[in-house]
C-alpha cells in the first residue's frame, strides 16, 4: 500500500511539475471496475499526453492540444487499446468503445473511458489482464499500475505491469 502511494504522489507531482517541459517518470494508471447492480464492467484509464500520442499518430498531439480528437485518432486509440491492454474473463475479450474523454492540459493527461461491458460474475470466473502500453516505446522504464474493483470478490486490488511480469490472472 505504502509504494502505492509513493507511486501516486509521484504522478501527480511529476504531472504539474513537469506538464510543459516533458517528465521522466513513464506510468499509466487504470481502473477497472464491476458495478454489481448492473452487471457490467467499466474502465478508465490515464495516460500522459505526449508519452501517448506517438504510439497513436503524428497528429494526436496536435490535436490534443486543441482539445479536440478526430474519429480516426478515437479509432487508432481504440485499435491501440485492443492489441495492448486485453481484458478477458473466461477467455472472452471484453471490447474496447471510447465513451469519452477528457483533456487536462496543465497536467499533460489523457483520461479515458471506456463504455461498460454487461458481465455477469461469479464465483471461480477467471480474468486476465495483460496491460503492455507503451513498453514498445519506453522499454523497462514504462510502468502500467492498475487497480481492480470487483465486489464482493476484490474490493480495490491494485497491481503493476511491467515489461517484465506476465499477465496478471485471478480466479475469482
Amino acid at each position: 500500500m505504502k509504494k502505492l502511494l509513493f507511486i501516486a504522489i509521484l504522478f501527480f507531482s511529476f504531472t504539474i511539475g513537469y506538464s510543459s517541459v516533458g517528465h521522466p517518470i513513464k506510468l499509466t494508471s487504470s481502473l477497472i471496475k464491476y458495478d454489481t447492480k448492473n452487471q457490467n464492467i467499466g474502465i478508465e484509464c490515464k495516460v500522459f499526453i505526449d508519452d501517448f500520442s506517438p504510439a497513436i499518430s503524428k497528429t494526436l498531439l496536435k490535436n490534443i492540444n486543441e482539445s479536440n480528437l478526430t474519429k480516426d485518432d478515437l479509432s487508432r486509440i481504440e485499435h491501440y487499446f485492443i492489441t495492448k491492454f486485453k481484458i478477458s474473463i473466461n477467455g472472452m475479450s471484453l471490447p474496447w468503445k471510447i465513451k469519452s474523454y477528457n483533456i487536462e492540459k496543465r497536467e499533460n493527461v489523457l483520461t479515458l473511458v471506456f463504455s461498460k461491458t454487461p458481465v455477469i460474475l461469479k464465483k471461480g470466473d477467471r480474468i486476465k489482464i495483460e496491460n503492455t502500453m507503451l513498453f514498445d516505446i519506453f522499454g523497462d522504464i514504462q510502468s502500467n499500475w492498475m487497480t481492480l474493483r470487483f465486489p464482493p470478490f476484490l474490493k480495490n486490488y491494485n497491481f503493476e505491469s511491467n515489461i517484465f511480469k506476465d499477465p496478471y490472472s485471478h480466479t475469482l
